[in-house]
């Protein structure tokens, strides 16, 4: 008898290192293959769950998009002896070595060890993959833009009368990506990373909006670490079109990957015409002159990346944590040690002197509760797993789902979900 089966090796329970194995009869996939981006959490709880068996009796591995926490252990699968392809689209593709990359340099640059060959990198065979319904070694497979960020799809599954849907990160509320509604599906692995809160994005970019505005006034500078290639983009264009009379300067990569982006129509909100963002007021940054420069005049400064770790994020912060009139916000998720965390924290701020503001405005680039559940009623789910939480945030949205007929399961690794 076949079976069907999805395990978590990471990802479900906890909100990191999003890897699933999935049994669909003859056939055994891997969707996604991240990390978490800690050092001293220890190498079973920053890979995968994986094992050269798992490697080795894989037929495909799907990537949903590029981000560390979705790719950053394909070195490691390659050197548990996986040779086979990689799918995902060429977006995805063409960025996905770039963060495999920055993971590698983190790891070295805190004094952490690698448990794969930095060569690896360029083992891995990536094969694109388009939109829409395809066959795919005899199962049917449809692919559908998530809205995360460039680049990211969920993925649905259909075959031997089985529906399973891998939703990867994901949001409708993304001012620029569009979200396509995916097809019916009796099980689904869904991605739920604000369970637990409910958030408005119109509301959340106001607070954002008055908080620069409130910062400003006050005569302190704004610093905003951003991921550029989509929640980053976002903001940019909200705060082009909303901040009046106060300076707006963006690093070079975070309004290179915004250009880009407005090119790909096919990711884009249709009906919608972007050319006026091509002439947003803002100040590019691409060298420490023009960075002292902005910090002099003032105003809001966009730097990558979100967690307050790239090395122009770290210049302005070095510059900036002793003013107590000034204001970091953070937008997204950190992790645990970086900057965009230990600013939060009384004991390293006392340490460190650090006298800057922080603050954490949330601008939804996944799912929140409702969404989530939602969305396992749109789909018709019997049944889900969700991952990109925390266990024990996950209990109210369990509760929901039950009410609503569906059966939810969030487990640490392994977990296994039969379908």
């Amino acid at each position: 008898m076949e079976e069907y089966w999805v395990m978590s090796l990471g990802g479900s329970g906890e909100d990191a290192r999003s890897c699933f194995l999935v049994r669909l009869g003859q056939r055994l996939v891997l969707l996604d293959c991240g990390v978490r981006r800690e050092l001293e959490a220890g190498q079973e709880r920053i890979y995968p769950a994986l094992t050269p068996q798992i490697a080795t009796s894989l037929d495909g591995v799907f990537l949903s998009h590029a981000h560390e926490d979705h790719v950053a252990a394909l070195p490691y699968l390659a050197e548990l002896g996986y040779r086979g392809p990689v799918y995902a689209t060429i977006q995805t593709i063409q960025m996905v070595k770039g963060f495999m990359n920055k993971w590698i340099r983190f790891v070295k640059a805190g004094g952490g060890t690698l448990p794969f060959r930095e060569e690896n990198v360029n083992l891995l065979d990536f094969c694109p993959v388009e939109l829409g319904s395809q066959n795919w070694k005899g199962i049917s497979l449809t692919l559908g833009r998530s809205g995360h960020m460039l680049g990211s799809i969920w993925i649905h599954f259909n075959v031997g009368g089985k529906t399973l849907l891998y939703t990867g990160d994901m949001t409708f509320d993304g001012q620029l990506l569009a979200a396509d509604l995916p097809p019916q599906a009796d099980t689904a692995i869904l991605e739920c990373a604000y369970a637990g809160r409910e958030l408005c994005q119109q509301t959340q970019y106001k607070t954002l909006l008055q908080s620069v505005k409130a910062t400003v006034a006050a005569g302190g500078r704004v610093l905003l670490p951003v991921p550029p290639n989509g929640r980053g983009c976002d903001i940019l264009l909200y705060l082009g079109q909303t901040l009046e009379n106060v300076p707006i300067w963006a690093e070079k990569d975070v309004l290179c990957q915004a250009d880009a982006l407005l090119k790909e129509q096919q990711w884009l909100h249709q009906g919608k015409d972007w050319g006026w963002a091509k002439n947003l007021p803002v100040h590019s940054l691409s060298s420490d002159e023009q960075r002292e420069q902005a910090l002099v005049e003032g105003g809001v400064i966009l730097t990558p990346d979100g967690m307050l770790t790239s090395k122009a994020a770290l210049f302005y912060y070095e510059r900036m944590k002793s003013c107590p009139a000034d204001q970091i916000i953070i937008t997204g998720h950190t992790s645990k040690g970086v900057m965009g965390s230990l600013i939060f924290k009384e004991d390293y701020r006392v340490k460190n002197r650090v006298a800057v503001q922080a603050k954490r405005i949330t601008i939804k680039a996944h799912q929140d509760e409702e969404d989530a559940l939602r969305l396992a009623k749109q789909l018709g789910a019997k049944q889900a797993m969700l991952f990109h939480t925390a266990q024990e945030s996950c209990g109210p949205l369990l509760q929901k789902l039950a009410a609503a007929g569906i059966s939810g399961v969030c487990r640490r690794s392994p977990g296994r979900l039969d379908f």
